[in-house]
């Protein structure tokens, strides 16, 4: 029996050890430890220079990333033959009228060198050219469509020579009228539409990878919350005689609210400082951009496209007719 305990306390201390022991470390270790105690130098060395090269790898991190952005920005404005813009991030903070100086190339000297669809046909903006133009993207269901619509309306017809460009899209939320609808229903609801100082256009992209160059155009004019791309429906670009950007207003801050930056754009005089109402506007804009529902936000209501979207045309090519 004392031989049989013998052994069985043996093969129990073997048992422990072995389920002491790991052959794959379980846990963090620390650096080997030579006989008297010392920690292993060539472990060490090799922490720390691991160490610096992460911190190293970190640091550049911002830089690459700064890069990778400019080479984009640069790639985009390339497709829709515009230069790459300079910023004047002392306007842009101070939230001053020349925020952006475009620099269109020669493949589009100036905006009216682009044309948009109008009643099914590419028209050349140079047919649609004021001494000033106010260029609007609208949705007819928004909440806030009459309020713009009766302002657009009163400008241009208080200002003959402004020109104000309504552009519908299938983008965000979604525009159930075909784009002569769109139109039917501006000048049946809001008087808005009398060409050639208020027009409608046909729907186009405003938003990614397919939007339209008018857009990649206007929106390298940041906002006063640094932000180019659009964020929300009816957002307002007042542009000079020349198409230049002179100020960017946001969806509920209506021409009734801007009417002097209107009047001194036609006249060709600078425009006056923001004011507070307008600063606070786009406040309150950059809080509706990242939850409202007549925002454009990315996988809500915004999604990338392979190709640009495209106006129902009838179902003449299903054989109804």
């Amino acid at each position: 029996q004392r031989g049989a305990s013998s052994a069985h306390a043996s093969s129990g201390g073997r048992q422990v050890q072995a389920a002491g022991s790991c052959a794959t470390p379980c846990g963090p270790q620390r650096p080997r430890q030579h006989a008297l105690g010392a920690p292993n130098t060539n472990t060490t060395r090799a922490n720390s220079t691991r160490t610096r090269e992460t911190r190293t790898k970190t640091a550049a991190q911002p830089k690459i990333m700064r890069l990778a952005t400019t080479a984009a920005l640069t790639l985009v404005h390339a497709v829709a033959g515009l230069q790459t813009p300079r910023v004047d991030r002392r306007a842009l903070l101070a939230g001053g009228a020349a925020m952006v100086v475009p620099r269109p190339s020669a493949n589009a000297a100036t905006i009216f060198d682009l044309s948009l669809p109008f009643k099914g046909k590419e028209v050349p903006l140079a047919k649609f050219q004021g001494k000033a133009h106010l260029v609007v993207n609208i949705k007819m269901d928004d909440p806030v469509a009459g309020a713009n619509f009766n302002a657009m309306r009163y400008v241009a017809s208080t200002y003959p020579d402004l020109r104000v460009w309504a552009v519908p899209t299938e983008q965000g939320y979604y525009e159930p009228d075909v784009s002569e609808l769109v139109r039917a229903k501006a000048y049946q609801q809001f008087g808005f539409g009398t060409y050639p100082t208020a027009v409608v256009f046909d729907k186009v992209d405003i938003i990614g990878n397919t939007r339209h160059p008018l857009y990649t155009y206007l929106c390298s004019y940041p906002n006063p919350n640094g932000v180019g791309r659009l964020t929300l429906n009816y957002e307002k670009f007042l542009l000079d005689g020349d198409g230049k950007p002179l100020r960017r207003y946001p969806r509920k801050f209506t021409p009734y609210d801007f009417e002097a930056d209107v009047a001194a754009a036609v006249e060709g005089r600078p425009l006056a400082a923001p004011t507070a109402a307008f600063k606070d506007a786009w406040v309150k804009a950059d809080q509706d951009a990242k939850k409202g529902e007549y925002s454009f936000r990315a996988q809500y209501n915004v999604w990338d496209q392979s190709e640009p979207s495209r106006d129902w045309d009838g179902l003449a090519e299903l054989s109804f007719t």
